[in-house]
């Protein structure tokens, strides 16, 4: 058994809490944990979780009012061995709700749910069809979301098509009912919605399912179901059966119609908010978490009370800076394990533990007495009563992940999908640019006697029919900046002569850049050394999981910086998809080979961003980061003067620092150390 578990069981079957849980076997009132501090709720959630399914009850709804916490509870919760779904909000789903009593009672005719957001009606969706047939789950949500408009069960579960190979089902009748649903056909499925047929297989992408589907065929047998990548458009996965939900049924019934006498249901009372325990609810809650005191109590118990941590929380850098706040770290460890206390301490990432027993020194389970655990936690916590501290490696090192980011859901989202430039882009109106006779408007295909033409206007009205196997010499325009420009003139020469210069400009362009790259491969540049055990580290504690492109990037990244000449690499990525730990890294194996790191930046703003960012990475370790913008003073930013000089009189012959600045590669500036 887990470390974690056995922590969760010992507390359950300790005396105090037996009391305290003993009506709940019997069926009576609510069960108050009271005095629970914010950090512990996970833990005592997940308490209440394994109580209720000890007693058979294994479908738990947990009631937390805020979005933010039920995300985070969501993550901690997998640490103490419960998975637990987050229902989104309903109000980024519906669009009108039934009105009146007498729409409520149309279920045929009432209006269908009008969805705004397919990829969160695919989770949404996901997560009623496992409260409908499920028995046993872990579900948050706010107690307003009890009263927001849903299919009934029974609707959600009649509407439903079952398909499994072996089934007997014509895919030209099939496709016929998908286009009668709302689905439409195009040469490849690249969002929900879209389906697609090539011979015998079908490519489908359901609204409420989280995967795009192939159904192979033969004849009218299916033979297979297999999921498939929306990039590659390669199989990825057999599925034995699947249920589709190709009709969305009325929104006639309530969340709340999907509770069952025996379900458990768990509210978490936040701050000092003391609502009554079944305020907003559709039953009386079988727990009530609360950091405040029970109701109706006369005289406070604090028998089982929890607490934040006594360490209090550390800034990034200070565990390993600030030497008396880790004696004291220390030294509460030992008073502890002389009362014989369990102590665990939650590291996010292997990395993260084994720079925690580097910077310790000592073996922590025999030395120190921590029990190491991975997972996630916000926050550390005390149980007095049972003689339990959870530790947070978070507040340690001062480096704390998005609530939800660690969150399993229950539906991938939705992958960005690359345009791909196709007729089916272009729209009558829209300009286009012909090979031969340059930019015209695209006014439709006709159908002549020789087959389809492609229909494009020029200057003056002139038309230019083009046949659509030559598609392929049509581009839909995409200009620079927001002006229109003229349409060309057929017969005219300003195309040929526009053309013809562009391609001479661009065949000079592409000789400067092989002339540059030969020199490049000519000269000899600086080989950083092969990879130490920090840089292991470092990369493990990496709070999330890196893309394969991110991985590959940083790979491709740190082989360029071993090899013996100069680097000439492009990082490109959308926001958010990783760019900027990737320069972490090489910055960070550049000055553990002794070298100094300068990232430009294009703002300001950015600068002060990537400042914190990088400050937050590296304070486990002996390296400074240092910030040279605008916000900061003119004595302390301009180039000229004395300040920053003596910055690099300071750093030059130690371990330099990365200094994160923003300034034109112009005039007067700091040099850095190669």
């Amino acid at each position: 058994m887990r470390s974690e578990t056995t922590w969760l069981r010992r507390a359950i079957t300790s005396p105090e809490f037996a009391e305290r849980l003993a009506p709940f076997a019997k069926g009576g009132g609510t069960i108050t944990l009271d005095h629970a501090a914010e950090a512990s709720h996970s833990f005592l959630t997940a308490l209440a979780c394994t109580a209720a399914a000890d007693h058979g009850k294994k479908r738990a709804w947990i009631v937390h009012e805020s979005p933010r916490q039920r995300e985070r509870l969501a993550a901690e919760l997998e640490l103490w061995g419960v998975t637990a779904l987050v229902l989104p909000d309903v109000g980024a789903i519906f669009g009108r709700p039934p009105e009146t009593d007498s729409e409520l009672q149309l279920a045929p005719e009432a209006p269908p749910l009008e969805v705004q957001d397919p990829e969160t009606a695919a989770e949404w969706f996901a997560i009623l069809e496992t409260l409908a047939v499920s028995d046993s789950f872990a579900v948050l949500l706010g107690s307003e979301q009890f009263q927001q408009y849903a299919p009934s069960p029974n609707a959600l579960l009649s509407n439903r098509t079952h398909l499994k190979p072996g089934l007997i089902l014509d895919p030209t009748a099939f496709a016929e009912t998908l286009t009668t649903h709302g689905y439409e056909r195009f040469p490849t499925v690249t969002a929900r919605g879209h389906f697609a047929i090539r011979g015998g297989i079908l490519d489908l992408f359901p609204f409420q399912s989280p995967r795009p589907l192939r159904l192979e065929f033969f004849d009218t047998e299916l033979e297979s179901i297999r999921e498939f990548d929306l990039n590659s458009q390669a199989s990825t996965r057999k599925v034995a059966q699947i249920d589709l939900l190709l009709t969305e049924p009325p929104a006639v019934a309530t969340i709340a119609d999907y509770l069952k006498p025996d379900d458990a249901v768990i509210r978490i009372v936040a701050g000092t908010c003391s609502p009554s325990p079944s305020e907003g609810l559709a039953v009386p809650p079988s727990f009530l978490i609360t950091e405040n005191t029970a109701e109706n109590e006369i005289e406070e118990d604090f028998t089982l009370a929890t607490y934040a941590s006594p360490l209090g929380t550390f800034d990034a850098g200070d565990f390993v800076l600030d030497e008396l706040r880790r004696e004291s770290f220390f030294k509460q460890l030992n008073e502890w394990q002389r009362e014989q206390w369990d102590i665990g301490i939650v590291f996010s990432t292997k990395g993260e533990l084994e720079r925690f027993t580097e910077l310790s020194g000592k073996d922590l389970e025999r030395d120190l007495g921590l029990t190491p655990v991975i997972g996630e936690l916000i926050s550390s916590f005390t149980l007095p009563v049972t003689k339990l501290a959870v530790l947070s490696s978070s507040e340690l090192f001062g480096r704390y992940r998005t609530p939800g980011a660690a969150r399993r859901s229950s539906v991938e989202k939705a992958r960005v999908i690359r345009a791909r430039a196709t007729l089916d882009d272009i729209e009558p109106g829209d300009l286009v640019v012909h090979y031969e006779y340059g930019i015209g408007k695209f006014k439709g295909i006709a159908q002549e006697e020789e087959g389809e033409e492609l229909q494009i206007e020029y200057k003056d009205g002139s038309i230019l029919s083009v046949p659509l196997e030559q598609a392929h010499l049509l581009g839909k325009y995409v200009g620079v900046g927001g002006k229109t420009p003229d349409l060309n003139k057929l017969g005219n020469a300003t195309w040929q002569k526009n053309r013809k210069s562009a391609e001479k400009s661009i065949l000079d362009y592409a000789a400067r850049l092989l002339r540059i790259q030969a020199e490049r491969e000519h000269d000899q540049g600086h080989a950083h050394p092969p990879d130490t055990r920090w840089m292991f580290e470092f990369e493990q504690s990496f709070h999330f999981t890196e893309t394969p492109d991110q991985k590959q990037a940083i790979l491709d990244t740190k082989h360029d910086l071993e090899a013996p000449r100069p680097m000439d690499r492009l990082i490109c990525g959308d926001v958010g998809f990783g760019k900027t730990e990737v320069a972490i890294r090489a910055a960070f194996k550049a000055i553990t080979g002794g070298k100094q790191a300068a990232l430009l930046c294009p703002t300001t703003v950015l600068a002060e961003q990537h400042w914190r960012t990088f400050r937050e990475r590296f304070s486990d370790y002996p390296i400074r980061v240092d910030l040279l913008n605008r916000f900061r003073t003119a004595s302390r930013s301009e180039s000229h003067h004395p300040r920053p000089r003596r910055w690099l009189r300071r750093y030059g012959h130690r371990h330099p620092p990365p200094h994160l600045r923003r300034c034109r590669l112009q005039g007067s500036r700091p040099r850095h150390r190669r």
